[in-house]
């Protein structure tokens, strides 16, 4: 694997540790997607070329990243992507005051990872709960606030056939911290559209009880406007 994104300069760093610069460009790929669970991160010389550093300034980032739950390093196999660990990243947001500050990446990243969890439990729930699911379409001609809460409304519905009571409010946290991009979504006709197919092809999924389809619409529900239209 090569990365291809654009490199930091990590010589104006002068205050950060050069590991840090490195372990945070790497979950800034993770978090963006660039890299997913399961990929295989390059090998530590195309590392070390890359970024510019040593071997051990490189294994110091890698650590971190270990200890944080985002990568699982098998010796003689190399390090993998892991399945992020959604109660860690929540404690190493916190510990960083980085909650508030999260940015539209990292929030739709979390909300995706909520999310497939949640589509995976609501599929095992019984058949006529499933099918309160249908009354949270949206409406083409609605205005997008109207469409807004009505997509929350179906977010809490999901969470509730799952079982996630808790994870209700962290959801609709990150829904309202991701407001700007979801109304511009819903304020697109064509999009909103888009968005109803997803649904409706998301609940029979669930209702058959296919967890894998329900997981992958789940994300193809969530990609930003431009990525969707692009995937399109």
């Amino acid at each position: 694997m090569t990365l291809t994104v654009e490199l930091p300069n990590i010589t104006k760093q002068q205050k950060v540790r050069r590991s840090t610069v490195v372990a945070d460009y790497l979950r800034e790929m993770i978090l963006s997607g660039q890299l997913k669970p399961g990929d295989k991160l390059p090998t530590e010389e195309q590392l070390c070329e890359h970024f510019g550093v040593s071997r051990t300034t490189l294994r110091e980032a890698v650590q971190a990243l270990r200890v944080a739950g985002v990568l699982e390093v098998t010796p003689s196999r190399g390090s993998f992507v892991c399945t992020p660990n959604i109660d860690q990243m929540f404690r190493d947001v916190a510990m960083m005051g980085k909650f508030a500050s999260l940015e539209g990446q990292e929030v739709q990243y979390i909300l995706d990872v909520l999310m497939q969890d949640i589509v995976a439990l609501a599929a095992k729930a019984a058949m006529q709960t499933k099918r309160s699911l249908h009354q949270y379409f949206f409406v083409r001609d609605c205005s997008a606030e109207e469409n807004e809460a009505l997509e929350r409304d179906w977010f809490k519905a999901l969470i509730l056939l799952a079982g996630k009571t808790f994870t209700a409010s962290m959801v609709d946290a990150f829904l309202l911290m991701d407001k700007k991009a979801r109304m511009a979504r819903l304020a697109d006709g064509d999009n909103v559209l888009r968005l109803m197919q997803i649904q409706m092809r998301l609940n029979a999924s669930l209702e058959s009880g296919d967890i894998e389809s329900a997981q992958r619409l789940m994300k193809s529900y969530l990609k930003p406007l431009e990525s969707a239209v692009q995937a399109a």
